[in-house]
Formats: structure tokens, C-alpha cells, sequence
């Protein structure tokens, strides 16, 4: 663009577009009637817009009631009237292929350089008027040196001189990006791309690629408000300007601990503004502390004139802007903060800040009342950012983990660097003079020297191709490669950890190297080269040959033997394998000499010649005929002297059978002898079972018999054998039976008045001292029963009478126990109550049969001992009664079982009528 009499002459539009507004009637209608926009457009597809050519009350066309005409020096296109208003016309009759041109001194056409636009003035990329592309020291081309060149002669890029670098930014070629840009490689941008960052702790200015996840730059377009301090979690730039001012404190949900949101922070490319507005509150920050790592403000929009401004906090007591670098523009400003004692003598040269303004601040005499002063640790002539040694501008003795000290030993971990900094050892030094590893003078662990750079290290512990002893790390064995070890060795376990090729020895797996397994194999004769099947071993293992083999190439591929080579048939010279001994499918030919002498010569060795195809391979042989086979593959015949093998039955011997050919059927006639003998035996195992059938079910019969037989005569108690005939039975003894005697089932047989009957076992020993389990009825008396007995006594002199009768169809008492209550012992009958067995056997038994069984006693009580012998259980009182001459009328007697006597109308019933038990 040229600029005359503060007129725009726009030459050219390349991108983008024009609009034109203006309340002026003449410049507005100029450019409507006398500007060519297509020769400024030119190729491009630029748009132009003209506002207010028209009037805004009726819409007429204003330019139309006044004649605009350009000067006659114009040839018809002007920005106005004067002859120096001129549009300049540089795409007119210009030759063919030019896209602008220039008149010469003699009036011809010249082509402008393709480099140029909106025309030139003379030939050349120097003579144009605007670049096309980049203007690189006045000069327009395509593109701008860079930093980089292609040499032709070494075939590589390499860097370009110092005075011939140049930066591209807009559509200039810099040799030095301008201050408020970034430098990413060859280009000065505003911004890092994406993958990319600039480390402020390197170079603040450089973008690098990220390693990992990128520093997160958090874009802040206003001033911030809760919800946005939210947001800046582990921002590490602020893209935009930083202020936090007075109505942050007040809003709904702002706590002070929301401000170290901001620690994180390094670099903010515009300003940062903490402002408090003089007004006192508990939540505004008393230092600024939660800024304490940033470094750098860049100050691209100031405040005024102002990149940093602290203003109006009450409780400021301390800044805490301890890694504060550099303002890059602008000027700092601190402002009314009543309590702040600290930064007024800071040193602030350090920042290259344009300047420094301290106005009412905390006043000398508060900070000296307060002990607001810097530490003793800081240099006093530098200042500090706030209290305590991590806040000073510098150091009077030493720096140590950005904290001031007054000493630096040795001994507690450190070293020093230069004169004032203190630096603490790597983790593995216990002593040393440097920061890293390789600078230590003691280990705390281990020593290991780095090969590639000869020097000493100290280490947790031991690389992997390394061992420890003692407080060293020694180099593995060649051998192990990577995969660390245990010791110098090459045996896998005592030395290498892992082998990538390896060898079965005597002494173990050994380790072997080479380039691959074939390699590694080469010099173990007797071994051949194969994939891995031995833990430990990763890539290849070196096997051993078959003992036949003294070489081989693979396990079933000898090249040389060791004793024995084997030959085909029909060739003694060429060999098909190795054998140790001559044996299956093969047979001797010449034997192997084990003499030292001779065992080194090939011809020591023995020869194994392979028999007839149609012989057994699993089998030897005699010779190479058919007729020398000790087993025919198929088949035989059978020639007295000899046993000629052939591959198929000829005519003459159709019949197969057992590696054998036959003149007649031997199958058939083994066939029908084997069906024969298979008869025989089946017959004989059928009588067998038949027999044994028999004899089971009637072993079985006479088992259910015994038992029953058994459960009908059990056991007679020893005191009360029969068979004694000289012994008389004690009629005057009643047997008491002890806990230990008696087991009690608890299955139960029945219930009665005075009881429930138990199927038990009494434990007495016979006469040879064995020990019998007799069954017995157990009847254990209730409570309220046993209670009609005046006394124990009494009921024990009862028991003794019913103990001493013997009757053959009376149950004899066995005896009576007493623990857990009164207990009746009775020998147990198995075939129950005569009830159950009419009851049984009621079809059985007709009307006549069964007016036969007594009806005055009840069928419950008679047990049965056989079928055709009972024996009464409950038979009433054992004792006489005394009579009495008392009488009572109306008692109720069971009716099945009264005498008849009492059934007549005034019958009367007494001890004397109740004798009917005995009838």
C-alpha cells in the first residue's frame, strides 16, 4: 500500500477482502465510478464491499447526482480528483504470460519478476513493489533460507551459517524472531503446534517436541471467576492474562486453598494482576506463594503500561515470587498493600523489567516491630521475596535444594559447585564430587565400571550382564550375552542365568556363542544343531548324536558312524545310516575292529547290509535273499530246508495263515477248533454257574431258616438253663440288672397303663465265661404308676414273687434295674402279641378257630413263642389280697375281659372272681 495526502492507495488484494464504509459523498463515489477491482483482485478471489453509496432515507443512489472525473493524467481510474490520485494500472497491455509489468524509460513493456505483487518497479525480485511470498533482505522469494541446507558433496543436510540463517515470520525472512514470538525450528509463531511445547526451564522461547503428554496451556480469555480457578488444574502456561481481582474473594464457593490451583503455573504471555481493593478479608491471600513457580511474564497485553500489578491486599504480608525470572515487557507495579514488608529492596535489575514501582506499602517501623526482614542465610545486599531461606534472591554462603545454607558437608551427602551452591550426591554415593552416579568417591551398594566410558558407577545393583561380589560388579561371560549371571562361568545356573545357544556337558549346559545356532554348533563334533528343548537354553541347543553316529546333521541324519554303517541291499558302497550293532532288518556283513590303530581309519569300520525287501524289518536276517529272512514281511513257504518269503500266496499255496502260505485251508480247520474248544468251555462255565446258583439259594434258605429258628429260641439265660437238670431254680432270688448289663434301643414295643415296653440287650456271660447279648422287652414304669407302690421295698417284694414262678406259658421276669427309673426285664418274644398274629393271620382262621383262644385275657398281652405255644405277660397281682367287707356299686371293669359272673344284672366282682388269668 502507498499512503498520499493520508489516502489509502491500494494497490492489489491477494487474500481475503475489502469493505468499504464512509459518510464522505466524494472518496465513497470515487471508488465507486473510478477504481478498477478486477486489476486489484487480479487472479485472486478476493471480495469487496462498498457501504454508503446510497442515501439511508430514500435509497437513492448518491454518486449519481454529481459528475466524478479523474484527472486526465489518470487514463480514467483515480482515487479522487488530484492527478496524484491515480490508481496505478500494472496488469494493463502487459506482454503475454506476464501476470504484471512495468512501463521502461523508453515506454516498453516489461514482465514484473513472478516473485512480485501489486506490480514493480523494475526488473528483478529486488524492484517489486510487494513480495508474493516472503521478502528476505529486500529481496522476495518463494521461501526463506531456513536453518538448514542440502550439501551436495557430502550428500546430507547440514547447518546453514550463522549470517545466512534466516527465520520465516509472516511474509518476512528474520534472522532473529521478534521478542513476543516463539521459535519452532525455522518458523517464529506465536504459539506452539500440537506435540509441542516450550521448556521455560531450557529455553522459554523454543519449541520442542513433548516427551509423553504435553505441559497443558490453559487459554484464560478474562479475568477469573470460581469456576474458572476450578478449571486450571496443573496448568503449566497461562495463554492470556492472569487477574484475580476483587470479586474472586466475595463470590459464592472461593477458598483460599482454590489458589494453589496455580502452582503449577510457569510462564503467562500477558499479565498477571492481583488486585484487592483495599477492602480487608480473611480469604485474600497473605502471600503469593501459590504463584511461587512461575518465571517468566511476558507481558504481549500490559495493564496500562504494567505486566505485573499487586494492589490493594490488606493482609500481604510476603510475595513467595521466589522463581520470578524476567518481565518481557512492561513494568511492575506494588500498590497500597499495608502489610507488605518484603521486595522493596529486592534487587530487580535480575528481571530486565522496564521498571519498578513500591508506593504505600507496609511503612520500616511495622516491619522491624513484626521481625519482617530477610533471613540471615540471604545476601543483604540482593533482598528477598519473603521470610525464610527459601526466599531470598541469592545466597550469602551456599544454596541447597533451593533452600539457603551456611554449610556444605561432605560428609551429609553434598558436594560443591562453584563457590556458593550446594548440591546433594546421587542416592547411590555415600560420598562424592559430582551430582550423577559416575562422581561418586564411595557407594552406598555397588561399584560398576561402564565399559563404553571406562569409568567407575555406583549402582542399587548389578546390571543384568553382570554379578556381584562383595561390593563390585564383574562382567559376565561373553557367552551370556544379555541374560545376565551368577558368576564368571559360561554354565548355565552356576554362571549364565539364560543361554541364547547351548550344550549339554558333564559339567552342565554350557553357554555357547556365535552368530546363530549353526555357528555355535560348528565346533562340537558328535552334536548337531536343533530348536531348544532345555529350560534356560532361548534360541538354539547343540544335541547330541545318536550313539551310532560319530557326525550328524540332524537326530536321524548321520554323516559319519561310529561303529556300524549300514548299506542297502543291493549296494555295499553307498550308506544309508548308522547302526551300533547289526540287528533289525539288517545283518553283519563285515564286522567293526575296535582296535585303537584301526578305529581311526574308515575301514575299521563294521558293515551292516540290509536285508530282502521281503523280509521283517523288525527282524535280522542271515544273507541278502529271500531265503535268509528270519521273518517274512507277508508270508512264507515252508520248504523243509529253507522258508522262501514272497509278497503274495501263489497258486500252488493259496491258503494265508500266520505269516504262512498254505497248500490246503489251515484258517478254516484252527477256526472251527477254536469254536469247538469255545463250546466246550462255555457248556462247562454254564454247569458251573448252574451249580453254584444252587448251591446259593439253598445256603440262602438255610440262613433265613437258622435265623428264624435263632430269633425263636434265643439264648436261655445261664441261671435258668433247662438243660441243668439237677439244678433247681431259685425261686426266692430276683436278678437286679446293672446300667453296663442292659442296652436299651429305644424301639419301642408297645404302651400300657403302667408303661412303654423298649426292645433292649442283657449282657450276661455263659457258663465258659463267653459273652451273650440276650434279647429282652424292657418295660420302664411311669412315674405316677411306680408311685401305687407304698415303698421301693414293696415293689422289689413284688417283683420277687413274679420272678419266682415258672410256668412254660408264663413270661419269665428276667430282672429289674433302677437306674433312670423302674425298669421290668422280660425275655423278648420276635413274633410279637397273639393280637397281631390273629390279626396276620385272620384269613387263616375261621369263626371255630378263633372262639378257641381265651377271651377273658387280653390278646396284647400273650406273647407268642411259636405258633402253637404263648405265654401270658400281664397276669395281674402276684400277691393275695386280703379281703374286705366294704362294697361300692357302679365301678366301671374292662368288658372283654371281666368273669361272667359280673356281667349278670348285680354281679359282683372281688379277689376271689379274679382268678380268670389262670383259667
Amino acid at each position: 500500500m502507498r499512503h498520499k495526502n493520508n489516502f489509502i492507495f491500494i494497490l492489489g488484494v491477494l487474500k481475503g477482502g475489502i469493505t468499504v464504509s464512509s459518510m464522505s459523498k466524494a472518496p465513497l463515489c470515487y471508488l465507486y465510478h473510478t477504481i478498477d477491482f478486477d486489476h486489484l483482485k487480479g487472479d485472486s478471489s478476493a471480495n469487496i464491499t462498498i457501504i454508503g453509496k446510497h442515501n439511508p432515507i430514500d435509497g437513492s443512489d448518491i454518486c449519481k447526482l454529481e459528475q466524478y472525473e479523474c484527472h486526465s493524467r489518470c487514463a480514467g481510474f483515480c482515487f479522487g480528483p488530484s492527478p496524484t490520485d491515480c490508481q496505478e494500472l500494472y496488469r494493463v497491455d502487459c506482454p503475454v504470460g506476464c501476470h504484471s509489468c512495468f512501463t521502461g524509460p523508453n515506454g516498453t513493456k516489461h514482465c514484473c519478476h513472478s516473485e512480485c505483487a501489486a506490480g514493480c518497479t523494475g526488473l528483478g525480485p529486488k524492484r517489486c513493489v510487494s513480495c508474493q511470498n516472503y521478502n528476505q533482505d529486500g529481496e522476495c522469494v518463494p521461501e526463506c533460507n531456513g536453518l538448514e541446507k542440502y550439501d551436495r558433496e557430502q550428500s546430507k543436510i547440514v547447518p546453514r551459517e550463522k549470517d545466512e540463517r534466516r527465520y520465516f515470520y509472516e511474509s518476512y525472512c528474520l534472522k532473529e524472531c521478534p521478542d513476543k514470538t516463539l521459535i519452532e525450528g525455522k518458523y517464529c509463531v506465536v504459539a506452539c503446534q500440537a506435540g509441542h511445547y516450550r521448556n521455560v526451564d531450557i529455553d522459554r522461547r523454543k519449541c520442542v517436541p513433548c516427551d509423553g503428554p504435553c505441559p497443558k496451556v490453559c487459554a484464560v480469555p478474562k479475568y477469573l471467576d470460581v469456576q474458572m480457578l476450578k478449571e486450571l488444574v496443573n496448568c503449566s502456561e497461562i495463554d492470556g492474562n492472569l487477574e484475580l481481582l476483587n470479586h474472586l474473594y466475595e463470590e459464592p464457593g472461593y477458598e483460599p486453598s482454590l489458589l494453589n490451583n496455580l502452582r503449577s503455573v510457569k510462564i503467562v504471555t500477558g499479565y498477571v494482576m492481583v488486585d484487592g481493593g483495599g477492602i480487608p478479608n480473611d480469604k485474600k491471600p497473605t502471600n503469593l506463594k501459590f504463584l511461587e513457580n512461575l518465571k517468566v511474564i511476558e507481558g504481549r497485553d500490559l495493564h496500562i503500561r504494567y505486566s505485573l500489578v499487586v494492589q490493594g491486599l490488606a493482609n500481604l504480608t510476603e510475595l513467595g515470587l521466589r522463581k520470578l525470572e524476567k518481565l518481557s515487557a512492561g513494568k511492575a507495579v506494588f500498590l497500597n498493600n499495608s502489610q507488605l514488608c518484603y521486595g522493596k529492596n529486592l534487587d530487580w535489575k535480575f528481571l530486565n523489567a522496564e521498571g519498578v514501582q513500591f508506593t504505600h506499602n507496609a511503612p520500616p517501623d511495622f516491619c522491624a516491630k513484626y521481625d519482617y526482614i530477610c533471613h540471615d542465610t540471604c545476601d543483604p545486599t540482593k533482598g528477598c521475596w519473603g521470610k525464610g531461606p527459601s526466599q531470598c534472591l541469592k545466597c550469602q554462603h551456599y544454596i541447597k535444594d533451593d533452600e539457603c545454607v551456611n554449610t556444605c558437608e561432605e560428609a551429609e551427602g553434598l558436594f560443591r559447585v562453584g563457590k556458593n551452591e550446594c548440591h546433594r550426591c546421587d542416592r547411590e554415593c555415600s560420598t562424592c564430587y559430582g551430582p550423577t552416579a559416575f562422581e561418586c568417591k564411595t557407594c552406598k551398594n555397588y561399584r560398576f565400571e561402564d565399559i563404553d566410558t571406562a569409568r567407575f558407577q555406583c549402582v542399587e545393583k548389578c546390571p543384568n550382564n553382570t554379578y556381584a561380589y562383595q561390593n563390585d560388579c564383574y562382567p559376565c561371560h561373553d557367552n551370556c550375552y544379555n541374560n545376565g549371571c551368577n558368576g564368571a562361568s559360561a554354565i548355565l545356573g552356576s554362571g549364565c542365568k539364560a543361554c541364547r545357544f547351548g550344550v549339554h556337558t558333564d559339567e552342565g549346559i554350557q553357554c555357547l556363542a556365535g552368530s546363530d545356532v549353526m555357528n555355535a554348533c560348528n565346533h562340537w563334533d558328535g552334536y548337531y544343531p536343533d530348536l531348544p528343548s532345555t529350560i534356560g537354553i532361548q534360541t538354539g541347543e547343540c544335541k547330541k548324536c545318536r550313539p551310532e553316529c560319530k557326525t550328524c546333521i540332524s537326530l536321524n541324519n548321520c554323516t559319519e558312524c561310529q561303529k556300524y554303517k549300514i548299506v542297502p541291499n543291493n549296494d555295499t558302497e553307498k550308506m544309508i545310516g548308522c547302526a551300533e550293532h547289526c540287528g533289525e532288518g539288517n545283518y553283519e556283513l563285515f564286522p567293526y575292529s575296535s582296535s585303537e590303530i584301526s578305529a581311526k581309519s574308515p575301514e575299521s569300520l563294521g558293515i551292516c547290509q540290509q536285508c530282502h525287501s521281503l523280509c521283517d524289518r523288525t527282524k535280522s536276517c542271515k544273507g541278502p535273499t529271500e531265503f535268509d529272512c528270519d521273518r517274512c514281511d507277508y508270508a512264507g513257504i515252508d520248504q523243509l530246508a529253507s522258508v522262501q518269503c514272497v509278497p503274495s500266496c501263489p497258486q500252488s499255496h493259496p491258503w494265508y495263515y500266520e505269516n504262512f502260505c498254505h497248500a490246503h485251508d489251515v484258517a478254516t480247520e484252527a477256526r472251527n477248533r477254536m469254536i469247538l474248544i469255545a463250546a466246550i468251555i462255555l457248556i462247562a462255565l454254564i454247569i458251573v454257574a448252574l451249580v453254584i446258583s444252587y448251591l446259593i439259594r439253598r445256603c440262602t434258605r438255610y440262613r433265613k431258616k437258622f435265623e428264624q429258628e435263632q430269633q425263636l429260641h434265643p439264648p436261655e439265660i445261664p441261671e435258668y438253663d433247662k438243660n441243668a437238670l439237677t439244678r433247681r431254680p431259685n425261686m426266692n432270688r430276683l436278678n437286679v440288672i446293672t446300667r453296663s448289663q442292659l442296652t436299651n434301643s429305644h424301639r419301642v414295643l408297645g404302651t400300657g397303663a403302667f408303661g412303654t415296653v423298649y426292645a433292649g440287650f442283657y449282657k450276661v456271660k455263659d457258663a465258659k465265661g463267653k459273652d451273650l447279648q440276650i434279647p429282652v422287652a424292657i418295660k420302664e414304669i411311669k412315674l405316677d404308676a411306680s408311685q401305687s407302690w407304698s415303698t421301693e421295698t414293696e415293689m422289689i417284694a413284688e417283683a420277687t414273687i413274679m420272678a419266682s414262678l415258672d410256668h412254660e406259658h408264663l413270661l419269665r421276669l428276667v430282672g429289674i434295674c433302677f437306674v433312670g427309673g423302674v425298669k421290668l426285664v422280660t425275655v423278648l418274644r420276635p413274633m410279637g402279641s397273639l393280637r397281631d398274629f390273629l390279626v396276620t393271620n385272620s384269613n387263616c382262621l375261621g369263626a371255630r378257630d378263633l372262639i378257641l383262644y381265651c377271651y377273658q385275657i387280653s390278646a396284647r398281652n400273650v406273647l407268642m413263642r411259636k405258633n402253637n405255644h404263648v405265654e401270658v405277660t400281664d397276669f395281674g397281682l402276684a400277691k393275695m389280697l386280703e379281703g374286705s367287707n366294704s362294697a361300692a356299686a357302679g365301678s366301671k371293669v374292662p368288658f372283654k375281659w371281666v368273669p361272667p359272673e359280673c356281667l349278670v344284672p348285680r354281679g359282683e366282682f372281688s379277689e376271689a372272681s379274679d382268678v380268670w388269668a389262670f383259667d
